[in-house]
């Protein structure tokens, strides 16, 4: 498989292909790749010490229902309006999206074209703290991504591949906020 845009192309954390990318460019992705995984490698003991029920409501859970969206789109065709409206609207129908300035959460909608090659991730940020320290701050603790052919540059498919993703987000979140909630209280 030759990429010549594509610069690291990730399964289940296995690399499938390595192409050439121009500088800057290039440098952000591996260092996101890297710290990402330094990251998930340092947390891996304390998540592993997590029953499934426990890690599922630490990933999702928040006090609050309320997240916010973001969006970014790396391509030169791709109309951020649809990425806005299709996550913005899956958010709005389940009762959790907010448009101010108070949130829980936010859900970052990332959307990267190459050719005819499509990128979708979804990434879930929310306020955590450490217990050892104290410290508070953001961080990532769901992510999902999907990838394939653009059939023609169609807004509509990238539209719908975001929607299966915010569905999906939005299943597991809704769960965590129930089952979550009843272990708190319960």
């Amino acid at each position: 498989m030759k990429c010549e845009k594509a610069c690291l192309c990730l399964r289940n954390g296995h690399v499938l292909a390595w192409g050439g990318m121009l500088g800057l460019e290039m440098k952000y992705h591996l260092q996101r790749f890297f710290v990402a995984a330094l990251l998930a490698t340092l947390a891996a003991p304390a998540v592993g010490q997590l029953s499934p029920e426990e890690s599922n409501c630490f990933a999702l859970h928040t006090e609050e229902s309320q997240i916010f969206a973001s969006f970014r789109i790396n391509s030169d065709w791709v109309s951020e309006e649809v990425a806005s409206s299709t996550v913005s609207e899956g958010l709005r129908a389940a009762g959790v999206f907010s448009s101010g300035t108070t949130y829980h959460g936010g859900l970052s909608a990332i959307v990267s074209t190459a050719d005819d090659m499509l990128i979708v991730q979804l990434e879930f940020f929310k306020p955590v703290t450490d217990p050892a320290s104290g410290e508070s701050g953001i961080s990532m603790t769901w992510t999902n991504r999907g990838s394939g052919r653009i059939p023609k540059r169609s807004q509509a498919f990238i539209a719908e591949s975001l929607t299966v993703l915010t569905d999906k987000f939005l299943a597991e979140y809704l769960q965590a906020q129930e089952e979550c909630s009843k272990d708190e209280s319960g």
